[in-house]
C-alpha cells in the first residue's frame, strides 16, 4: 500500500509537472504574441510620428508662404499706389503740356513772346530762346 500511495503521489505531481509545463508553454506563446502585438503598436507608434513630423514640416511650410505671401502683397500695394501717384503726375504733365501748347498758340496771335503776361511767364515755364 505504501508504494502504491507513494505512485499515486508520483503520479499526481507528474500530473501536475504536465500542467504546469503545458502552463508554461502557454504562457510563452501568450508571451510571444505579446511581443508581435508591442512590435506593431510600435511600428505604428513610428508611423504616427513621422506623420506628426510630415504634418509639422508642411506647418512649417504653410508659416513660410503665410508670410511671404504677406510680404508680396504689401509690396503690391506699395507698388499699386506708386504706379497711381506716377499716373496723376502723368496727366499732370499732360494737362500742363496741353495748356502750354494752347498757350503758346494764343502768345504767338494776341502777345509779344517776351510781355508780362506771355504763357512762360503765367505757366512758370522758362523762356524758350529763338535764336
Amino acid at each position: 500500500m505504501r508504494v502504491s500511495k507513494k505512485d499515486a503521489a508520483i503520479q499526481e505531481k507528474k500530473a501536475f509537472i504536465r500542467e504546469t509545463l503545458h502552463r508554461i508553454e502557454d504562457k510563452e506563446c501568450e508571451g510571444a504574441e505579446a511581443e508581435k502585438e508591442r512590435g506593431r503598436i510600435e511600428k505604428k507608434r513610428q508611423k504616427e510620428r513621422a506623420k506628426g513630423d510630415k504634418t509639422k514640416a508642411l506647418e512649417d511650410e504653410l508659416g513660410a508662404s503665410v508670410k511671404e505671401l504677406a510680404r508680396l502683397s504689401t509690396q503690391a500695394e506699395l507698388m499699386e499706389g506708386t504706379i497711381s501717384e506716377e499716373e496723376k503726375k502723368a496727366k499732370t504733365f499732360e494737362q500742363a503740356l496741353v495748356d502750354v501748347s494752347l498757350l503758346k498758340e494764343v502768345k504767338g496771335v494776341l502777345q509779344p513772346a517776351d510781355g508780362p503776361y506771355s504763357a512762360s511767364y503765367l505757366l512758370g515755364v522758362p523762356e524758350e530762346s529763338s535764336q
